[in-house]
């Protein structure tokens, strides 16, 4: 072979690997990782290596285009190890690399194009991707090791009880890296983990919590059953069946004062209430009427250390996911709070600005039907006295989103009928008829509706026939 001489080039720099790094979303955040210096290394490496396979070239040997899958789960798993860069910028990281060599060096363009295609498949079939590697996964080890040293604190029970050392430090340590793990490492590697032994896990957090008393321990507990939830949904099962709904809501009226613990338990209580699902009886203990009255009171009249008003916020969405719970408004706990309220007008207003922008503020993945904000409505206007919190500009508003949703929605959707529901129920609570808001957009809409064929438009054309019974003249043409 021959020696192959270094010779200058005029553009392999590092802006070309900028360039190449960036084309993802996040890649500016991992150029920033990369120092000038590295940079300058990378590309005059990769310029040797060029020569090189040029002499490959000529020899025409045949380089492999295929490789295995768990292939691309070990490199960003290497970049993870040596750089600390999260699992996601980690995968960009390799991306851009692989790229930029294929684009520089053509003649290994087919290897780097089979280790692409590794990269993505192993992002694609995560679950299969990972089991190859997972036992020797370093973040895999180090969330046992932390669910291990979590589980020692919570059965120390002389700790607890009188304590000999302040071990406030370690533990703090121990959550925090457990929540940048979390967010941070292959969502399939932090589902492994909390699912072993059947999400035994999770008990031992929820346990741990009830436990430790301490609040910026429960700060970080609460962060982590909140990233928890989101990670895996089968969590927000586990927690709502347990006595965490409880403890939070213990906590939050023992520590209004404390802005952050209040946040942070309004947050978790709106996750774990968001699906819908059914909860225990004993969660009424605590959900309470007099639990709801004092979310409303402290909606109205946030306290004085809350100085970002965040509270209110926080209340409308634990009222917005608990409401979806009670299916009948005459034994729902919201109405009856809201109807012996004698002015929830921070409420109502802080409804209406929800409803206008539309999304649904307790939805995490999964969203229920009808969702959160139209549920609210639909109770509200079941009844003549929580219907009357909300004033005639607001019911003017509420019109325009009706017959917006009206038009935008096709056969067959469930959110259309809801829709249609809820203008009957305005219709039968409100004196729709002092002000006639947007009646011929109404009539248009129903009269095309009633125009359309087909199975799935039955349902929607039955509940319009019921509104045009219920109130003939009012709209359609015939005027009384």
């Amino acid at each position: 072979k021959t020696q192959i001489e270094e010779k200058k080039t005029d553009n392999v720099s590092e802006e070309v690997m900028d360039d190449n790094l960036s084309q993802s979303s996040e890649g500016s955040g991992v150029v920033s990782a990369i120092s000038p210096d590295t940079k300058r290394r990378i590309s005059s490496y990769l310029n040797r290596v060029g020569d090189v396979l040029e002499t490959v070239e000529e020899a025409k040997i045949e380089l492999p285009s295929e490789f295995p899958t768990e292939m691309g789960v070990d490199m960003v798993d290497i970049v993870r190890n040596r750089t600390g860069l999260s699992h996601v910028k980690s995968a960009l990281a390799v991306e851009g690399i692989l790229k930029h060599i294929g684009e520089k060096v053509p003649v290994i363009n087919q290897v780097m194009e089979g280790l692409l295609a590794a990269l993505h498949t192993s992002q694609i079939e995560e679950s299969e991707s990972a089991g190859v590697t997972l036992e020797t996964n370093k973040d895999l080890e180090r969330l046992r090791e932390v669910f291990f040293e979590i589980k020692e604190a919570r059965d120390d029970s002389q700790q607890r009880g009188w304590a000999i050392r302040d071990d406030s430090g370690a533990l703090l340590s121990f959550l925090e890296e457990l929540l940048q793990i979390i967010y941070d490492a292959d969502p399939v590697i932090s589902r492994t983990a909390i699912q072993e032994d059947k999400y035994e896990n999770i008990l031992i957090l929820i346990s741990y919590y009830q436990l430790e008393h301490r609040l910026p321990l429960r700060i970080l507990l609460m962060k982590i059953f909140g990233a928890l939830c989101t990670l895996d949904e089968h969590v927000i099962s586990i927690l709502i069946q347990s006595v965490l709904p409880n403890e939070l809501g213990h906590g939050i009226e023992l520590n209004i004062n404390e802005t952050e613990t209040v946040v942070w338990s309004g947050i978790v209580c709106t996750m774990m209430f968001s699906t819908s699902e059914e909860v225990p009886f004993s969660v009424y203990d605590q959900w309470n009427l007099q639990f709801v009255h004092f979310l409303l009171d402290n909606i109205e009249e946030p306290p004085h250390t809350d100085t970002d008003d965040e509270i209110p916020d926080i209340f409308i969405n634990m009222l917005l996911s608990f409401n979806q719970h009670f299916e009948y408004p005459s034994t729902n706990l919201v109405m009856k709070a809201l109807k012996e309220s004698s002015n929830p007008r921070i409420f109502s207003e802080k409804l209406m600005l929800l409803v206008n922008r539309g999304d649904d503020p307790v939805c995490i993945k999964t969203p229920c039907c009808p969702d959160s904000l139209t549920k609210i409505l639909l109770d509200l206007f079941a009844d003549k006295e929580t219907s009357t919190i909300f004033y005639t500009t607001d019911l003017m508003v509420l019109i325009d989103i009706i017959t917006r949703q009206l038009l935008d929605h096709c056969p067959g959707e469930k959110i259309r009928s809801h829709y249609l529901e809820l203008l009957h129920r305005l219709l039968d609570s409100t004196e729709y008829e002092d002000h006639r808001h947007r009646r011929s957009d109404l009539v248009s809409c129903l009269k095309r509706i009633m125009a359309e064929e087909g199975e799935e438009s039955r349902p929607d054309q039955e509940a319009i026939k019921r509104i045009w019974d219920t109130y003939p003249g009012v709209l359609n043409d015939d005027e009384s």
